[in-house]
């Protein structure tokens, strides 16, 4: 007869590897660490634990940056599920909610991929890193004793375009030689540059710039690309001046 090795509607005494003080066993999100607006992204929960019947997994997200693209987790083989407990997506809340057992005699898990998830970033992210966090983890071998394990939340960087330049000198005589540092961030492969005295340039990067008359310019630079586009304006500059001479007489003794 077939006993199922795994009650998860109660949690067991040991919760997690810290609160068990060994740590054999890892589980984590395998899919890129860098995604841009509007984009979806795949992850595969895998995990590196041996002999292992039964999982009970909690997930937290930000709902405001990313949505499950399906209401539920894709299966996977490890372990290969016989009895599926929970297995829900709350975007709203920004949960996820997986346990799943096998049934000895059924092989074991010795490593593999837990279940699949695939988010869709939101038009809308503010750049910067927002987390895929374990909230709970609970392994288990054919016993129901728990496997102790330890979690890595998943750290995603939003890229979003943001124009930026910094120019060295921004004062002097003229001709002044101006070097632009380009310090633009996000994926982008598109630039112009209007140095304000009726020149430019189209390529991305650092530029020098010779600025041959006196007066006050305001520097432009636009970048666009996949991650979207911005621009950024420094009214005035650079302030370039005119040289002058002073003729004195000669005294003749």
């Amino acid at each position: 007869m077939l006993a199922p090795i795994l009650i998860l509607t109660s949690a067991p005494e040991v919760h997690s590897a810290e609160a068990a003080g060994t740590n054999n066993a890892s589980i984590w999100l395998d899919g890129p660490n860098q995604a841009l607006r509007d984009e979806t992204i795949s992850y595969d929960i895998k995990t590196d634990a041996t002999g292992l019947y039964g999982i009970q997994l909690e997930l937290s997200f930000d709902p405001a940056v990313l949505q499950a693209v399906n209401t539920q987790l894709m299966t996977g083989s490890c372990p290969t599920p016989d009895h599926v407990q929970t297995n829900t997506v709350d975007n709203s809340a920004g949960t996820l909610s997986y346990t799943v057992t096998s049934l000895n005699p059924t092989p074991p898990c010795d490593g593999g991929i837990v279940a699949s998830i695939q988010f869709k970033v939101s038009p809308t992210a503010v750049g910067g890193s927002t987390a895929v966090q374990f909230d709970e983890v609970i392994l288990a071998d054919k016993d129901g004793a728990e496997i102790p394990a330890t979690s890595v939340d998943l750290s995603l960087e939003i890229l979003v375009t943001t124009a930026d330049f910094s120019g060295t000198p921004t004062t002097g005589f003229a001709p002044l030689t101006v070097n632009f540092t380009d310090l633009s961030s996000g994926a982008y492969d598109s630039c112009t540059w209007d140095f304000g005295d009726s020149s430019g340039s189209s390529l991305c990067g650092d530029q020098n710039h010779i600025f041959t008359d006196p007066g006050s310019y305001t520097v432009e630079l636009t970048v666009s690309g996949p991650s979207g586009s911005d621009n950024k304006i420094k009214v005035n500059y650079i302030v370039v001046s005119k040289h002058y001479w002073l003729n004195l007489p000669i005294i003749l003794r």
